[in-house]
């Protein structure tokens, strides 16, 4: 009898060690496919960081000014309007009339709610 109790101890004992062997090799296998997946990831979204810092991002400020609902919001200024110069499609005659109209724009959006439009 002292001898089945020691060896269902010992059968037990293996069990668990082996389940936990099959946790660190899990946990070991699902952290390669984490650092995989990443390094599959990381090129794409360094891209997109790369483009979205620079000219993208300036364009969806710039779409975001012609919205009156938001205009108000951002509340550009001068130097704001000026940062869109890096936009092949917008030149210097139309970067000062966008100046010079900005505030009778903003004044204008001024009761524009975002709900309204």
């Amino acid at each position: 009898m002292t001898l089945k109790r020691s060896s269902a101890d010992a059968n037990k004992n293996v069990r668990r060690s082996t389940n936990f062997r099959c946790i660190g090799e899990l946990t070991v296998l699902c952290q390669q496919l984490i650092d995989d997946a990443k390094s599959c990831i990381q090129p794409g979204y360094d891209y997109f960081n790369s483009r979205f810092d620079g000219e993208l991002k300036i364009l969806v400020s710039a779409a975001r000014y012609f919205d009156p609902s938001k205009i108000n919001e951002l509340k550009p200024t001068l130097s704001d309007i000026d940062s869109l110069k890096v936009l092949p499609f917008i030149k210097n005659p139309l970067i000062t009339n966008l100046k010079t109209e900005l505030p009778a724009y903003m004044s204008k959006a001024e009761d524009v709610s975002p709900t309204s439009v």
